[in-house]
């Protein structure tokens, strides 16, 4: 069996195409160990997961302060670490004393993308085929967070450090192509996955139930619009809509399992086209109507017109209609039907995502 090293800070709950990678690559003879700094929580389920106990230059200059760093602004936190933290806070936490065998190819993923620093240093120190993977891309990412020339400067260490890449993956085609024009080397794109859930409950609300689960990422993925859509149908007192944040991942998935309907929302924005968020996938193991609301073009609204597990909108007219139709639903029956096409939606499991890295796997090792 050939072996895998990945690399990545994040791999626990936040990180999910990372686990779903660690448990089903063995299927198709890849077996895998991981190097991170945030094991899954609740014990760990997976086998070769060298935890590493590291701490992010924040917590580190943080503990030498004598100011309560709980009384700093956040626009001051946010300032010393667009001067400081380069290219995130997270750089350093990876000991160069660890100790693990040589495998048959590397695999980083970011964000955090310090993590590929380490790629490039794996490569050069073992000379095995290395592939980045980047969750989100790094400067490129319509949510990158600093201004210039810090980005002009960090678009230099981008380049430098995938220079050695033997392969550069992402999550949809559009993010593929950005990434490739801009580094001119080969691209791929791997979308993520989910894990089917054999036992879902049944349950009838007692006011329609309507959930988002993420960040809103200071106002650029805004619930305006179906707040504004709930109040001019004059229903708001029989509808809950959730806003989810800060809760633990069983709690969210519970809250998701019994709601009628599952909220994405986008950045209503051109650049937002190919990001495939990760929550759609953990959506799509609900089988629960999902209401995606964004941009007019997005590899979201092909996702769900194939799959049919729910409707994308992108003007008000629409979001009008559809609500007061699903309301009326449940107001009739206590749910919102799905119609999800269980073959499609067998298309962007976990182990399909596992099976196409695979084969990008086996190409690198025997080239």
């Amino acid at each position: 069996m050939k072996k895998l090293l990945i690399v990545s800070y994040f791999f626990g709950h936040r990180t999910q195409r990372l686990m779903g990678l660690a448990k089903h690559l063995p299927k198709y003879n890849w077996e895998v160990q991981v190097v991170t700094a945030d094991p899954p929580e609740n014990g760990n389920p997976l086998p070769n997961i060298l935890p590493v106990s590291c701490s992010t230059k924040w917590d580190s200059w943080a503990s030498r302060s004598p100011v309560n760093v709980r009384h700093i602004p956040r626009f001051i936190k946010k300032a010393w670490e667009e001067v400081v933290c380069y290219p995130d806070p997270m750089k350093g936490w990876l000991d160069d004393s660890l100790g693990f065998e040589i495998p048959d190819v590397v695999l980083t993923s970011g964000p955090p993308h310090s993590a590929h620093q380490y790629g490039a240093e794996l490569k050069r120190g073992m000379g095995v085929p290395w592939v980045a993977d980047l969750r989100d891309l790094w400067t490129q990412n319509p949510y990158y967070q600093y201004h210039q020339p810090r980005k002009s400067i960090e678009q230099r260490l981008e380049l430098r450090t995938l220079k050695t890449a033997d392969a550069l993956v992402t999550v949809s085609n559009p993010l593929a192509d950005d990434l490739g024009e801009f580094h001119d080397k080969p691209t791929y794109s791997i979308p993520n996955g989910f894990e089917p859930i054999d036992s879902l409950p049944t349950f009838r609300n007692d006011k329609f139930t309507i959930t988002y689960a993420g960040q809103l990422y200071d106002g650029k993925r805004d619930p305006t619009p179906i707040e504004r859509t709930i109040r001019e149908l004059g229903i708001e007192d029989h509808v809950q809509l959730n806003l989810l944040s800060g809760l633990s991942r069983d709690k969210v998935l519970e809250v998701e399992s019994r709601s009628d309907v599952l909220l994405l929302l986008l950045w209503n924005d051109p650049r937002e086209r190919g990001v495939f968020t990760g929550k759609v996938f953990e959506y799509l193991s609900m089988k629960r109507p999902i209401l995606a609301i964004g941009p007019e073009d997005s590899v979201v609204r092909g996702l769900l017109e194939r799959t049919n597990a729910g409707a994308y909108v992108s003007d008000t007219k629409h979001l009008l209609r559809l609500l007061e139709d699903w309301y009326l639903e449940w107001k009739a029956t206590g749910q919102v039907s799905y119609y999800g096409i269980e073959e499609e939606l067998n298309q962007w499991t976990h182990d399909k995502m596992a099976q196409g890295y695979s084969r990008l796997l086996n190409r690198l090792v025997s080239q």
